[in-house]
C-alpha cells in the first residue's frame, strides 16, 4: 500500500499563523470543535544530527501505512483529522513499525502498545535512531524485511520476544548514568543538549564486542553482566587509608557493574570488627576476552568509605583489581555499554 500522509491544509494553516515549532495541535479548533490532533510523535536522529527532511514511514499491524517528516529539531509527528473529508482517517493499530531513509541509511523502531487518544490526551511516542536500529538488527538479524513483512507475521520478531526486551533493557539501564533510559519513547531534542548528545559519543558498533576484542568502561558507565556461576581468580592491590591492601582470591563471583564493583569492595575493605559504607566512587575498568574463559579485566576502584567504628571515620581508597575469568557461562546481553569518552 503506498503511504499516504494523512494531515488537513487547515492544520498547516493553523501552525503556520501561530508560529508553531513541533506544534501537537492538541489545541487547535474549527471554530469551537477541536478538528485535529498528534495521534504519533517522536524524535528522529543519527549520531550526527537530526535527519531534517526525511520522511518517517509508519506502518500499522493491518499494514496501513503513514507518513510524517522531520522537522529541525529531529521532531516528527503524524497529525489527523477525523473529520477532514479530504484526507482518509484511519486510526493506528498497535503494533507499529517506523523506518527512515536518511544518507543512504535506513533506521528503523517500533511501539509495541499505544494508547492512542484524541485532542492530545495521551499522545503515543516513538523515536527513530540508531539505538533503536540496532535494538532491533541485534534480536532478529534480519531487520531489512521487518517493514515490508510487518503485518504477515514480522511484527511479533519483536514485539512478542524476550530478547528484545532483554537487549532494549541492558541498554536502557547503562545509559544515563545507569539509570533507566526508555530511548524508544521519551521525547527528546537533537540540540546537543540531551540524549542525542549521548548518541553522538560513540557508534553502535561499540556495543556488542567480539571474544577478542578489548573492552573499556570508564567512569562507571557500562556493564559486564555475567549469569550466576561465573566467577575470577584476582588480586587487590592499593590503599584504604593508611592501610596497605594486597589480597588475592580464587573463584570470585563478581558482576563488572557499578552495584557489583560497589558491593565487592564495601566487603573487601570491611574486617570482622568494623562494617564501611561507600560515599563515594570513581570506576575504570580495560580488558579482552569478552564472554570467553580466560577474559581478563582491570579494574581501578577510587572513592571515599565510612568506617563505622567507636566514631565514624571517612577514608580514602585507591585499589586496583587483576581478573581472570575461570568459569561460567556467557553473558547476558550486550557484553560491553560504552557511554562516554575513552
Amino acid at each position: 500500500m503506498k503511504p499516504v500522509i494523512r494531515y488537513s491544509a487547515l492544520t498547516l494553516a493553523a501552525c503556520a499563523s501561530i508560529g508553531l515549532t513541533g506544534c501537537k495541535l492538541s489545541d487547535l479548533v474549527d471554530g469551537d470543535e477541536k478538528t485535529s490532533f498528534v495521534a504519533l510523535q517522536g524524535t528522529a536522529t543519527t549520531t550526527s544530527g537530526p535527519m531534517i527532511g526525511a520522511r518517517v514511514d509508519i506502518k500499522d499491524a493491518n499494514g496501513n501505512e503513514f507518513a510524517a517528516y522531520v522537522e529541525s529539531s529531529g521532531y516528527f509527528s503524524l497529525v489527523q483529522d477525523p473529520d477532514d473529508e479530504e484526507k482518509e482517517y484511519v486510526e493506528l493499530q498497535a503494533p507499529l513499525i517506523l523506518s527512515v531513509d536518511y544518507n543512504e541509511e535506513t533506521y528503523r523502531s517500533v511501539l509495541c502498545n499505544i494508547v492512542y487518544s484524541q485532542f492530545g490526551a495521551a499522545i503515543d511516542t516513538v523515536n527513530v535512531h540508531p539505538l533503536t536500529e540496532f535494538v532491533m538488527d541485534e534480536t532478529t538479524g534480519s531487520v531489512d524485511s521487518a517493514y515490508a513483512n510487518w503485518d504477515e507475521g514480522a511484527s511479533s520478531d519483536y514485539c512478542q520476544n524476550p530478547f528484545f526486551v532483554e537487549n532494549f533493557n541492558n541498554i536502557a539501564s547503562s545509559l544515563e548514568g545507569n539509570g533507566t533510559f526508555n530511548f524508544f519513547n521519551t521525547l527528546f531534542s537533537a540540540n546537543d543538549t540531551g540524549f542525542d548528545s549521548v548518541l553522538r559519543d560513540f557508534s553502535p558498533e561499540m556495543l556488542i564486542g567480539e571474544a577478542d576484542e578489548d573492552f573499556h568502561l570508564v567512569n562507571g558507565l557500562g556493564s559486564l553482566v555475567m549469569v550466576p556461576g561465573t566467577s575470577w581468580n584476582g588480586t587487590a592491590v592499593g590503599s584504604f587509608g593508611a592501610e596497605a591492601i594486597d589480597e588475592s582470591a580464587e573463584g570470585i563471583q563478581i558482576d563488572i557493574t557499578p552495584e557489583g564493583l560497589a558491593d565487592t569492595l564495601e566487603e573487601l575493605l570491611s574486617d570482622g570488627e568494623s562494617n564501611v559504607e561507600l560515599q563515594s566512587l570513581n570506576i575504570s575498568a580495560e580488558g579482552n576476552g569478552i564472554g570467553e574463559i580466560g577474559t581478563t579485566a582491570t579494574v581501578r576502584l577510587r572513592g571515599t568509605a565510612a568506617l563505622a567504628g567507636a566514631e565514624l571515620i571517612t577514608r580514602k581508597f585507591d585499589l586496583t583489581l587483576d581478573l581472570v575469568r575461570v568459569e561460567g557461562g556467557g553473558i547476558m546481553g550486550p557484553d560491553i555499554i560504552i557511554i562516554g569518552p575513552q
